[in-house]
């Protein structure tokens, strides 16, 4: 998203629009920064949840690991068994 559609870029005009605008128009820009930042929030929740599953994923692995290696004894990655 390019600066000026982003929410950042957006405020950073807000100040100019109060000294200079109209109601209307800073009306307008408000909406135009909301809507910026709820799209901006949609576009990082699929990402931060596919990191949040790998990280899951990775735990319960090597949580998994772990177990095996107590039973059966040896090392964890190059580590000794906890």
């Amino acid at each position: 998203m390019p600066f000026w559609h982003s929410a950042r870029g957006l405020e950073a005009s807000l100040a100019d629009l109060v000294s200079n605008g109209s109601a209307e128009d800073l009306s307008a820009l408000a909406t135009r920064i909301a809507l910026a930042k709820i799209k901006q929030d949609q576009a990082e929740t699929p990402q931060a949840a596919a990191m949040i599953a790998e990280a899951d994923a990775r735990a319960e692995a090597d949580a998994e690991q772990d177990r095996s290696q107590n039973r059966h004894g040896g090392f964890r990655r190059g580590r000794p068994a906890r």
